[in-house]
């Protein structure tokens, strides 16, 4: 599940100029797309976290992929800007509950003697995320554009989402 969160942070960036053409925008207001995600996801951190310890976090992480998947696809066919912004707001609002939660959920489930090593997995595999997430956001953009960017990521975390639940 945190493979599938963070690749959707940094895939917006190399298909910036795309929208902005698309949707005759400046650049540098599309570019507001990155912030419009990274903003709220800081945000809502610490609120999500006591969500996840009363909701349950394999729940609430479950939960918000859903959303970050959904607004992913809703972003795939979005006529406006602002619908953009809107649902990177929305995406960003909950992704705050599937990395964080999964720390979170590591010092829960893993003894102390072996907790660092999986925090450092735990890492690993958000840090992948971001670098893949951007990678192959600019390829795609390149063979299906834009909108095949945020079609492609929602599936991907819609087909995530829908494992994690039987699975946990």
């Amino acid at each position: 599940m945190v493979f599938a969160q963070t690749l959707f942070t940094r895939a917006v960036d190399p298909v910036i100029p795309m929208i902005a053409g698309d949707l005759a925008i400046d650049v540098n207001t599309a570019a507001l797309l990155s912030s419009a995600y990274t903003f709220p996801y800081a945000l809502v951190q610490p609120a999500l976290g006591v969500t996840g310890d009363f909701f349950g976090k394999t729940r609430l992480m479950n939960l918000c992929l859903l959303v970050v998947a959904l607004s992913a696809l809703v972003c795939a066919l979005a006529t406006s800007f602002s619908m953009l912004v809107a649902m990177r707001i929305a995406a960003g609002l909950v992704a705050g509950g599937v990395f964080p939660v999964a720390m979170a959920l590591v010092g829960d489930l893993v003894p102390v003697n072996q907790r660092q090593v999986a925090l450092g997995r735990l890492l690993a595999v958000g840090l992948t995320g971001n670098l893949v997430g951007s990678s192959i956001a600019g390829v795609i953009g390149d063979l299906l554009g834009w909108r095949g960017v945020f079609a492609i990521l929602g599936l991907f975390g819609s087909i995530v989402t829908i494992a994690a639940f039987f699975a946990f």
